[in-house]
């Protein structure tokens, strides 16, 4: 006897996908909530400070360390931001490649906040290392991954009864 799953069996797990698109909306806002941050540092900065973005780099870096802030983290929020909210849309369409986009992205954000923790201080890091491990948890699961890596169900041949063999 083979240990083949049947059209029904494959079907059924197919058909509960609610929890694995929950999983792609919990990782739009998590791609939002990386978001938040770089909105309320430039709503915090002095007026003008877009004239001082004409300046070169090496004046930029020396007078000013908040719009530094904001330059280094809009350079390293934009990639982690487009990887999980393209990765949870993929998700949420229950599409092969967002599985892999929203770990790689996980991956990065994790380390991403891992440096900023033990160089200095931001109070949104903490938080968004915590939802980055959950995330990790919750897409390593095993149904979560048995949706998203398995190709879409067929139907499977019927199995052929082979005669029988008479003494």
């Amino acid at each position: 006897m083979t240990d083949r799953p049947t059209t029904q069996t494959l079907t059924a797990a197919r058909t509960r996908t609610w929890p694995v698109r929950l999983i792609g909306l919990l990782l739009i806002l998590q791609a939002i909530s990386l978001w938040v941050p770089l909105w309320l540092y430039v709503r915090l900065l002095p007026a003008g400070w877009q004239n001082s973005l004409v300046l070169t780099l090496t004046e930029l870096f020396e007078n000013s360390p908040e719009i530094q802030e904001v330059l280094v983290y809009l350079i390293v929020g934009t990639p982690l931001f487009l990887g999980l909210f393209v990765g949870g849309v993929f998700v949420a369409l229950l599409w092969r490649p967002g599985w892999l986009l929203a770990m790689i992205s996980q991956s990065m954000l994790l380390l991403v906040t891992l440096t900023l923790h033990f160089s200095r201080t931001f109070r949104f890091v903490d938080p968004l290392m915590a939802s980055a491990i959950v995330m990790v948890l919750l897409l390593n699961a095993v149904y979560v991954r048995q949706i998203l890596a398995s190709p879409p169900v067929k139907a499977l041949p019927p199995v052929k009864a082979s005669p029988t063999v008479k003494d």
